[in-house]
């Protein structure tokens, strides 16, 4: 009967220690892949991604503020069209465009021009009717055209055109980044950049819409070191969303074997632990199931002079107790030990499959590399840029108003041109014209403290953080003729938060020479922070980053001076945490949610084979045992297969009709003292065990109970 035993018990147990190993070594490897296939730390190229987004952004507010600018330039040389001299009333000074004219739409006649020389060929055929943008070829370059109709444009005879100084988008490219950036056009050709370098190619998407938001970094080999390429496609107002255009970087990495690095370490920590956790459970289920199993069957198939050692605990020591005296009695009281070992085998299991898909979410990226810190400088440095960019085209603004109120007539024109100051542009809080002795003569918006800003003869800059007040700046600009005064703006407080918010993560503050803080990112709103005083100092020598012990935890801090036109000893300081809680990559993210699942899969399928196979058995073989033990012989135990725990049957159903041969034998007056065993109906186990009928009694004469051993049948 031997030679017809069914490895039913091992199988489910080999597979299980070969599936899982399997499985934690597959996983190191496709981890370990997964790091080579990306050799730079994924906070570098994000970094390097969220600079090119803040650097389109820039380049699209700067362009719409040209725009804006040009539209309120219209409204005043509007306003001064319907003089007899038709003069230009425009400044050079402080603008964004090297040739500024107006030319007649039907004759193409250039009325007025400042600056370079016109191109009013650059228009078309035939020409525009509505503000908009177009890149032109003029002469042997190419430049960024901007125009707007001058009036209504239904009825507007002439055009404002302004030629866009391309040198201005140079400098918000060069600090996008230490090598620079480049600003290209649908077809890949460069439009604005350093010239000394090729921009990077596979950039630029064919399919993509105009406007549709698209950016992305990615890491490749090239000329002997890695490199990071980034690009985020323009965005903003209609007006340069249209365009198409997109800002690339192509910058070379020092740090190309961190995440390499990285991922070998977390591929190690994953494929080792599940190969411990592996080899221990199943080790345990080996000591405290298989092994007690197999001990079980030799006791079972022992002769009554050789009793091999029996388990001692457990459903196996219950068994084995009951095989090993061969008569009735208690069998004293035992712990579902195999029970036991499977619940928390598969309970390990299924925590370490949780684990794994869940801890990446919440951990932490690791500390921010010189990479990091070098691109959280650039976009510093790019948010002061745009801080001045909006100062100084505020000064440009009251320029071109005092201008028009210079130039006007009558009473109500500086109200109309304040008018439509406050309605073309969103920066400023109100307006106001003031004569000399401070009387209000006309404004728009809301009301201006005139006592904040002193009188000059010249355009001014001023802050105001007096106690007890909000931190307000001021612009003003001097009226002469016979409007004589000054012209004072205030700018909205949200009118920071654009070129703040181009820092990127962390919280950015704007703060004055005496580190009061006029706007800020943060959440807790104007408050100012002693730590912010060392970057304000710095800031007066140039951008610069650190990494600075803040409220007990170590941040990276960078800063960069606001150098307007007008100085106001101004400053923009980020600070972020060095061990952000940002999540992981998406990519990895989802390769551990995979291996989890994977995981949890496996560990259903093999715990449930091992549960049908040996632990519910083997749990109702214990229960038959503990009947017998107590004297319980009514029920038969059927055998059913040739394992181990067929053999255990056999030899439990041969303790059942032994013990039943010797109370059949047993004298009346000795039975009277025993006690009559009890008698219970069959029920269904889960197990080899089943209801049969009761065998013939044997012909053999009985010995006492006391003389009862276990004798193997004879085949």
């Amino acid at each position: 009967m031997s030679g017809r035993r069914l490895p039913s018990l091992r199988a489910p147990w080999v597979a299980g220690l070969m599936s899982f190993l399997v499985l934690a070594s597959a996983a190191g490897i496709c981890l370990s892949r997964t790091g080579d296939s990306a050799p730079v730390p994924q906070s570098v190229l994000d970094s390097r991604q969220e600079s090119m987004e803040a650097a389109q952004e820039a380049i699209s507010r700067s362009l719409d503020g040209g725009m804006g600018s040009l539209a309120k330039i219209a409204a005043v040389v509007d306003e001064s069209m319907s003089r007899p001299d038709r003069a230009l009333p425009i400044l050079s000074k402080g603008r964004t465009w090297k040739s500024l004219y107006v030319v007649d739409r039907a004759s193409r006649v250039v009325v007025a021009q400042v600056g370079a020389p016109a191109q009013p060929a650059v228009l078309g055929d035939p020409a525009p009717g509505e503000a908009g943008m177009r890149l032109a070829q003029v002469g042997t370059g190419r430049q960024i055209v901007e125009y707007t109709p001058i009036g209504k444009a239904a009825d507007a005879k002439y055009l404002l055109v302004g030629h866009f100084d391309p040198d201005r988008l140079g400098e918000l490219l060069a600090a996008a980044g230490p090598e620079g950036a480049w600003l290209l056009d649908k077809s890949g050709s460069v439009i604005a950049g350093p010239g000394n370098r090729k921009p990077p190619l596979g950039v630029i998407d064919p399919g993509l819409e105009p406007g549709a938001a698209s950016s992305g970094s990615r890491a490749q080999h090239g000329a002997g070191q890695e490199e990071v390429v980034a690009w985020a496609a323009m965005g903003g107002k209609p007006s340069s969303t249209a365009l198409g255009w997109t800002v690339a970087s192509e910058q070379a990495t020092t740090e190309a074997t961190a995440l390499t690095e990285t991922a070998h370490r977390r591929a190690v920590t994953v494929g080792a632990g599940l190969a411990v956790l592996t080899v221990i459970v199943f080790a345990v289920l080996h000591l405290l199931l298989l092994r007690p199993i197999r001990m079980l069957s030799r006791v079972a198939e022992s002769s009554r002079r050789t009793v091999p050692k029996a388990p001692k605990y457990g459903e196996a020591g219950r068994i084995a107790l009951v095989l090993t005296r061969a008569r009735a009695g208690h069998s004293g009281r035992y712990r579902p030990l195999a029970l036991l070992t499977w619940s928390a085998g598969a309970a390990l299991f299924l925590g370490a499959a949780a684990t794994v898909a869940i801890v990446p979410s919440f951990q932490p990226v690791d500390a921010v590399p010189a990479g990091v810190a070098a691109e959280q400088q650039s976009r510093s440095s790019l948010a002061a840029h745009q801080v001045q960019t909006l100062l100084d085209s505020g000064i440009a603004d009251l320029t071109a108003v005092a201008t028009g109120v210079r130039m006007s007539k009558d009473t109500e024109t500086p109200a109309t041109l304040l008018s439509r100051l406050m309605s073309t542009r969103d920066r400023y809080r109100g307006v106001a014209h003031l004569a000399p002795n401070g009387e209000l003569r006309a404004k728009a918006g809301e009301d201006v403290d005139a006592a904040a800003v002193k009188a000059a003869d010249e355009p001014a800059l001023a802050v105001d953080t007096r106690q007890g007040g909000s931190p307000r700046v001021f612009v003003s600009a001097p009226v002469t003729g016979e409007n004589a005064g000054r012209l004072i703006a205030e700018f909205a407080p949200s009118a920071f938060s654009g070129p703040l918010s181009l820092a990127g993560p962390g919280n950015t503050w704007l703060l004055d020479a005496d580190r009061k803080v006029i706007a800020t990112t943060a959440a807790s709103g104007l408050s100012s922070r002693p730590d912010l005083a060392p970057a304000v100092r710095d800031a007066a020598g140039g951008p610069g980053h650190a990494l600075r012990e803040v409220d007990g935890g170590r941040h990276l801090v960078s800063w960069a001076p606001v150098s307007s036109i007008l100085p106001a000893g101004l400053a923009v300081v980020t600070d972020r945490p060095e061990t952000s809680p940002t999540p992981a990559h998406p990519n990895e993210q989802r390769e551990m949610i995979l291996l989890g699942v994977l995981i949890a899969v496996l560990t259903i399928v093999i715990f449930a084979w091992l549960y049908v196979v040996v632990v519910r058995p083997l749990s109702a073989l214990a229960e038959v045992a503990g009947r017998l033990g107590r004297g319980d012989i009514g029920v038969p135990v059927i055998v059913r297969g040739y394992d181990q725990l067929g053999l255990v049957a056999r030899g439990l159903e041969r303790i059942r009709r032994d013990l039943i041969r010797s109370i059949a034998t047993t004298p009346p007056a000795a039975r009277r003292a025993t006690p009559r065993p009890r008698s219970r109906p069959a029920t269904g186990t889960h197990s080899r065990a089943a209801a049969a009928p009761p065998p013939p009694s044997s012909r053999r004469t009985p010995r006492s109970p006391a003389q009862t051993t276990i004798r193997r049948p004879r085949r």
